[in-house]
């Protein structure tokens, strides 16, 4: 089974946009057609997948969580999931414990900050809305002008209301938007919700990279071949709430394989960009936390999303690559 590629990444994008490195280790993304990628064979056993939000919570949580340390130093890696029903009790044991010693915690990137906020509306208003009098309608045909308005108005929007926005950010919007129908909330997101409580213990925040970079990474691709992006996304919108679910409920239970299968289903025709939203970013946040270790004495937490800690190219495998042992707990 493939799974769409759009529909991974809104699920990456989904708390940035929701919300809505110094280095640009990652660059700008170029979707690209490669195709001739072998399917991904799908993990053998396991309970039924849950098909929508509720589902994918039920029971008791088993979030996986790593520790990385060397003689002064001890840095847990959680991965989390950017959309969420309110009031899931996700955090297990270890991962209290975690936060409860953690002289700081680092999250992928500041977008909750007023500073941030400004921060990323300008990098919008620069990089989403188009320009020299185009709007969204002309890159699609009559005909799919209309399936677009009727698709559209399940989520209570319509072309008319995207019109003045690039292809990447229109689609992204409704994938979103989709999603949080479907149940899912932004302001209880993994990531919202320890960065407002580790705020409420006076816990310092880290951040290893921007939410500017993050908006970037979306943005610089070709506005033709994102309009027809968003009609893939579009045909797969009924699909989203059900492939959300399955990646969050894999999460719940830990289940990394599980994890690793979603994500390299749906980015399977396009290594390039997978090397470059996720392998490049783990190699750069690799070498952040290989720092933390070499130089400050303490315990941190590294909270970041779940499809990096996944895989082969994994941020716990990077760790490994510079001469760290990962043990999960």
């Amino acid at each position: 089974m493939r799974f769409s590629f759009p529909l991974a990444l809104a699920a990456f994008s989904a708390g940035l946009l929701g919300a809505c490195s110094d280095d640009a280790a990652s660059g700008d993304i170029v979707i690209e057609e490669l195709g001739g990628q072998q399917e991904i064979a799908e993990p053998v056993g396991g309970k039924d997948r849950p098909s929508n939000l509720d589902e994918a919570t039920e029971g008791e949580s088993n979030v996986a969580i790593w520790q990385v340390s060397d003689e002064d130093t001890v840095v847990y890696l959680l991965g989390t999931v950017h959309l969420m029903k309110p009031g899931v009790e996700w955090q297990t044991q270890d991962i209290r414990t975690a936060f409860n010693q953690a002289e700081a915690v680092f999250l992928e990137a500041d977008v909750f900050s007023r500073e941030a906020q400004r921060a990323m509306g300008l990098v919008v208003t620069q990089t989403a809305e188009l320009k020299n009098d185009m709007t969204l309608s002309d890159f699609f045909e009559k005909k799919d002008q209309k399936r677009i308005d009727e698709a559209l108005g399940e989520l209570d929007l319509s072309l008319s209301q995207l019109n003045n926005f690039r292809p990447w950010f229109a689609t992204m919007q409704m994938s979103v938007l989709s999603l949080i129908k479907a149940g899912g909330d932004p302001a209880s997101g993994a990531d919202v919700i320890i960065s407002r409580e580790m705020l409420e213990r006076g816990v310092p925040l880290r951040y290893l990279e921007t939410a500017a970079q993050q908006i970037q990474m979306l943005a610089n691709g070709d506005d033709e071949r994102d309009a027809a992006y968003f009609l893939e996304v579009l045909d797969d919108l009924e699909e989203g709430e059900a492939y959300y679910a399955d990646l969050m409920g894999a999460w719940y239970e830990g289940d990394v394989e599980r994890v690793d299968y979603l994500i390299n289903s749906a980015f399977a025709d396009y290594p390039k960009l997978r090397e470059r939203l996720i392998t490049d970013r783990n190699a750069d946040w690799s070498q952040q936390i290989d720092r933390v270790l070499t130089d400050e004495p303490g315990t941190f937490v590294v909270a970041v999303g779940a499809g990096h800690l996944a895989g082969d190219a994994s941020l716990q495998d990077m760790l490994r690559g510079r001469g760290y042992d990962v043990e999960r707990l």
